[in-house]
């Protein structure tokens, strides 16, 4: 078997979080683009390149901590609640 099988993220060496994370960082600038009008796709296009994280993960993230306000320091409620 391959390396990539064997490992249980599928090769990628990213920490859990890093997609958050890099979302935190440009959530200023995808909120102002909402404001704006721009679809969220065109939105995740123009940012892929600094994002660790698809784009269903986006439009998670886009709904909990934008749309929703949630804050992003709060944190995630237990599944078993």
């Amino acid at each position: 078997m391959s390396e990539s099988k064997l490992s249980p993220n599928n090769g990628h060496t990213e920490r859990r979080g890093s997609g958050r994370v890099s979302f935190v960082a440009v959530m200023d600038d995808v909120r102002a683009e909402i404001e704006r009008g721009v679809p969220l796709v065109q939105i995740y296009e123009a940012f892929e390149d600094r994002l660790d994280l698809g784009y269903t993960q986006f439009t998670k993230y886009v709904t909990r901590f934008i749309k929703q306000g949630r804050s992003v320091l709060e944190p995630r409620r237990s599944r078993a609640n």
